[in-house]
């Protein structure tokens, strides 16, 4: 595998972008508070145990 100039940069086409690129999504708003709430949700669930027979 080999590394460019552009590797990790976003570049911009001024026309259609090459073949096999996909766009991206540009995140201007975070909910903080709401990410959190979720996250501690998940971490804080009860594990599901299997119990063998």
């Amino acid at each position: 595998m080999s590394f460019g100039a552009n590797d990790g940069k976003s570049t911009g086409y001024a026309s259609s972008p090459p073949a096999g690129l996909q766009k991206m999504t540009i995140v201007k708003r975070f909910d903080n508070p709401g990410f959190f709430n979720f996250y501690v949700d998940l971490l804080t669930r009860p594990v599901p145990v299997t119990l063998p027979n």
